[in-house]
Protein backbone atom coordinates (compact mmCIF):
# COMPACT_ATOMS: atom_id res chain seq x y z
CA UNK A 1 0.00 0.00 0.00
CA UNK A 2 1.43 3.32 -1.09
CA UNK A 3 1.37 6.31 1.19
CA UNK A 4 0.12 9.36 -0.71
CA UNK A 5 2.61 12.17 -1.01
CA UNK A 6 1.77 15.63 0.17
CA UNK A 7 1.49 18.11 -2.68
CA UNK A 8 4.48 20.36 -3.17
CA UNK A 9 3.96 23.92 -2.05
CA UNK A 10 5.37 26.41 -4.51
CA UNK A 11 6.40 29.98 -3.88
CA UNK A 12 3.33 31.13 -5.84
CA UNK A 13 1.08 29.03 -3.55
CA UNK A 14 2.67 30.56 -0.47
CA UNK A 15 2.33 34.06 -1.92
CA UNK A 16 -1.36 33.44 -2.68
CA UNK A 17 -1.93 32.12 0.84
CA UNK A 18 -0.38 35.25 2.35
CA UNK A 19 -2.43 37.53 0.09
CA UNK A 20 -5.61 35.68 1.06
CA UNK A 21 -4.76 35.91 4.77
CA UNK A 22 -4.06 39.63 4.37
CA UNK A 23 -7.44 40.14 2.67
CA UNK A 24 -9.19 38.18 5.41
CA UNK A 25 -7.43 40.28 8.05
CA UNK A 26 -8.31 43.61 6.45
CA UNK A 27 -11.92 42.50 5.95
CA UNK A 28 -12.27 41.25 9.53
CA UNK A 29 -10.80 44.44 10.96
CA UNK A 30 -12.99 46.72 8.83
CA UNK A 31 -16.10 44.74 9.68
CA UNK A 32 -15.22 44.88 13.40
CA UNK A 33 -14.78 48.66 13.13
CA UNK A 34 -18.25 48.94 11.55
CA UNK A 35 -19.86 46.71 14.19
CA UNK A 36 -18.09 48.21 17.22
CA UNK A 37 -18.04 51.77 15.92
CA UNK A 38 -21.51 52.12 14.42
CA UNK A 39 -23.80 49.09 14.83
CA UNK A 40 -23.43 48.63 18.60
CA UNK A 41 -23.39 52.32 19.66
CA UNK A 42 -26.46 53.08 17.53
CA UNK A 43 -28.22 49.89 18.68
CA UNK A 44 -28.83 48.69 15.14
CA UNK A 45 -30.03 45.15 14.52
CA UNK A 46 -27.28 43.23 12.79
CA UNK A 47 -28.02 39.98 11.00
CA UNK A 48 -26.68 36.48 11.33
CA UNK A 49 -24.29 35.31 14.01
CA UNK A 50 -23.00 38.85 14.50
CA UNK A 51 -26.51 40.02 15.32
CA UNK A 52 -26.99 37.12 17.72
CA UNK A 53 -23.71 37.99 19.46
CA UNK A 54 -24.76 41.66 19.77
CA UNK A 55 -28.17 40.66 21.17
CA UNK A 56 -26.56 38.32 23.71
CA UNK A 57 -24.24 41.13 24.80
CA UNK A 58 -27.24 43.41 25.31
CA UNK A 59 -28.93 40.77 27.48
CA UNK A 60 -25.72 39.78 29.31
CA UNK A 61 -23.43 42.87 29.37
CA UNK A 62 -20.51 40.86 30.79
CA UNK A 63 -20.28 38.89 27.52
CA UNK A 64 -17.84 40.10 24.91
CA UNK A 65 -19.19 40.27 21.36
CA UNK A 66 -16.02 38.79 19.86
CA UNK A 67 -15.91 35.81 22.21
CA UNK A 68 -19.64 35.22 21.83
CA UNK A 69 -19.30 35.33 18.03
CA UNK A 70 -16.54 32.73 18.17
CA UNK A 71 -18.38 30.44 20.61
CA UNK A 72 -21.63 30.52 18.62
CA UNK A 73 -19.72 29.63 15.44
CA UNK A 74 -18.11 26.50 16.94
CA UNK A 75 -21.17 24.24 16.47
CA UNK A 76 -21.54 25.53 12.91
CA UNK A 77 -17.95 24.60 12.12
CA UNK A 78 -18.38 21.17 13.69
CA UNK A 79 -21.45 20.59 11.54
CA UNK A 80 -19.73 21.82 8.38
CA UNK A 81 -16.36 20.13 8.73
CA UNK A 82 -17.39 17.13 6.63
CA UNK A 83 -19.61 19.04 4.19
CA UNK A 84 -17.18 21.56 2.74
CA UNK A 85 -13.72 21.39 1.22
CA UNK A 86 -10.58 21.73 3.31
CA UNK A 87 -9.56 25.00 1.72
CA UNK A 88 -12.98 26.60 2.25
CA UNK A 89 -13.07 25.30 5.82
CA UNK A 90 -9.58 26.67 6.56
CA UNK A 91 -10.31 30.14 5.19
CA UNK A 92 -13.69 30.26 6.96
CA UNK A 93 -12.11 29.27 10.25
CA UNK A 94 -9.30 31.81 9.90
CA UNK A 95 -11.73 34.56 8.90
CA UNK A 96 -13.96 33.79 11.88
CA UNK A 97 -11.04 33.87 14.31
CA UNK A 98 -9.71 37.13 12.84
CA UNK A 99 -13.14 38.78 13.03
CA UNK A 100 -13.67 37.51 16.60
CA UNK A 101 -10.31 38.82 17.77
CA UNK A 102 -10.89 42.14 16.00
CA UNK A 103 -14.34 42.44 17.62
CA UNK A 104 -12.80 41.80 21.03
CA UNK A 105 -9.80 44.12 20.62
CA UNK A 106 -10.89 47.03 18.44
CA UNK A 107 -12.98 49.46 20.43
CA UNK A 108 -13.75 52.56 18.39
CA UNK A 109 -16.47 55.14 18.53
CA UNK A 110 -17.14 56.53 15.10
CA UNK A 111 -18.99 59.76 15.75
CA UNK A 112 -21.95 59.72 13.41
CA UNK A 113 -24.78 61.66 15.00
CA UNK A 114 -27.41 61.07 12.33
CA UNK A 115 -29.02 57.61 12.56
CA UNK A 116 -29.68 57.47 8.82
CA UNK A 117 -26.06 58.29 7.97
CA UNK A 118 -24.85 55.77 10.54
CA UNK A 119 -27.03 53.07 8.98
CA UNK A 120 -25.77 53.95 5.51
CA UNK A 121 -22.09 53.97 6.58
CA UNK A 122 -22.30 50.68 8.45
CA UNK A 123 -24.24 49.15 5.58
CA UNK A 124 -21.67 50.30 3.03
CA UNK A 125 -18.73 48.96 5.04
CA UNK A 126 -20.30 45.61 5.83
CA UNK A 127 -21.92 45.17 2.40
CA UNK A 128 -18.67 45.87 0.56
CA UNK A 129 -16.93 43.26 2.65
CA UNK A 130 -19.60 40.63 2.09
CA UNK A 131 -19.81 41.23 -1.64
CA UNK A 132 -16.10 41.64 -2.36
CA UNK A 133 -14.33 38.81 -4.21
CA UNK A 134 -13.22 36.01 -1.94
CA UNK A 135 -10.15 33.79 -2.30
CA UNK A 136 -12.36 30.91 -3.48
CA UNK A 137 -13.65 32.95 -6.45
CA UNK A 138 -10.42 32.39 -8.39
CA UNK A 139 -9.88 28.70 -7.77
CA UNK A 140 -11.88 25.74 -6.56
CA UNK A 141 -11.65 24.46 -2.98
Amino acid sequence: MKIPRAPKITLADLRQLLVNLLMLSVGGILCAVAVNGIVIPHEFAAGGITGLAVILQEIFPALDVGLTYLLVNIPLFLAAIMAVGRRFFFYSLVGTVIFSVALAMIKVDLVVENQILAAIFSGIIICLLYTSPSPRDRTRS
